[in-house]
């Protein structure tokens, strides 16, 4: 801060920019086992990150059919398919977690 002569924002700025620069770099240090680096480029693919956007987006189409349905039906269990569907989307994001 004022004590080192710098200006907080100036300082500020630098720790940013080393930030930025360590993790820039975290990807090439990573990838150094062959599992590793099939798992970046999986993950990095843009065929990859679509097919993770359209789940999102099933998943957010499935869980407002899911509201709409328990309010028009409160106090009754979900049917099997939308609890399946539930565990399927779970199981789906946690696979994209682990990767």
């Amino acid at each position: 801060g004022e004590a080192t002569g710098e200006p907080d924002l100036v300082r500020k700025e630098k720790v940013v920019e080393n930030l930025q620069r360590d993790m820039s770099a975290m990807p090439r240090r990573v990838v150094k086992g062959s599992h590793s680096r099939r798992a970046l480029d999986l993950i990095s693919h843009p065929r990859f990150e679509l097919a993770l956007a359209i789940t999102i987006v099933l998943n957010a189409v499935s869980l407002g059919i899911q509201a709409d349905w328990a309010v028009r039906n409160v106090g009754s269990d979900l049917p099997l398919a939308m609890r399946v569907t539930d565990y399927v989307f779970t199981v789906v994001f946690t696979v994209e977690l682990l990767v």
